[in-house]
Order: C-alpha cells, then sequence, then structure tokens
C-alpha cells in the first residue's frame, strides 16, 4: 500500500478528463487500497476550479457538483479505512526556500509536515503527486517522493 499527498493539479485529474486522468482515478480508487492524503486547500481549490469550468461551459453542473462531495477524515496518522480522503491541516513553520506560488508553497509545506510525523512513527514515505513542475522540483529538493501525472497515460 502506497501512502499518496495530491495537490489541486493532480486531484482535479479526478473530475476533469485530461491527461493522467486514468492514472490518478486508478490510484485513488479504495480498491487500490493506497493512502491519499491532500492538504484542505485542495478541497478548494478543486471546487473553485469545477464552478469556473462549469460557467465557461466545460462541465455540466452535475459535473462541477461531484467536486463538492469530497470527504475529509481530519487525522491522516489514523489507521481508518482508505476510502475517503485524508486531510491535513496545514501549518507554516516551514520556511520556504523555493520561488513557489502561495498555494504550491502551502501544499509543499503540508506535505513535508506529513512526511516528518510518518517518518517519526515508522510509517513509510509518501508520494506527493503533482502535475506542477516548479511543486515537484521543490518537492524533490526536500527529499520527497514525487509522480507527476501528466507522465501517465
Amino acid at each position: 500500500m502506497a501512502a499518496y499527498f495530491l495537490d489541486s493539479s493532480a486531484l482535479i485529474k479526478r473530475y476533469v478528463q485530461e491527461r493522467g486522468t486514468a492514472w490518478i482515478r486508478a490510484s485513488i480508487d479504495p480498491a487500490a487500497g493506497h493512502q491519499i492524503f491532500a492538504a484542505r486547500l485542495a478541497l478548494v481549490e478543486v471546487a473553485a476550479t469545477l464552478a469556473r469550468q462549469a460557467r465557461a461551459g466545460n462541465l455540466t453542473a452535475a459535473e462541477a457538483a461531484l467536486g463538492t462531495t469530497i470527504s475529509v477524515i481530519p487525522s491522516p496518522m489514523s489507521s481508518a479505512s482508505s476510502k475517503s480522503l485524508r486531510s491535513w491541516p496545514v501549518t507554516l513553520n516551514h520556511i520556504q526556500t523555493h520561488a513557489l506560488r502561495g498555494s504550491d508553497a502551502l501544499h509543499l509545506a503540508a506535505a513535508i509536515e506529513l512526511q516528518r510525523r510518518r517518518t517519526a512513527v515508522g510509517l513509510a514515505s509518501l508520494t506527493l503527486i503533482s502535475a506542477d513542475a516548479e511543486l515537484n522540483q521543490a518537492a524533490r529538493a526536500e527529499a520527497l517522493l514525487v509522480e507527476d501525472p501528466n507522465d501517465r497515460p
């Protein structure tokens, strides 16, 4: 079982068909048994993106509403079922040395904190999944494992 931390650019692929959608859907499918994490910010960003896509006529209102149904389990360290997305509150105790946009810096800080906590209790490393090249570069510099869904069919 893998542990994945998805930023908004990866999570949106669950709802909008684009390169990497099939891989994301398979990876976060509860049947795959992986642990899925995201910063709470991602939930807001996905809902906003879906609403914007619906207003532009790229999605139906029903398709856009799917993003508001993401379930959240408050503690990513629990042994709760992996059937729901787990959200980790972001703390900004990290001094970011990377030239990232604000939201990307928050995603990175949350992933670093979660990785630190997992390591402290002997859990396997998590993998950050992001379609954002700058975030991926910063995550690699912080010694996080990284997957870009755009590299997948």
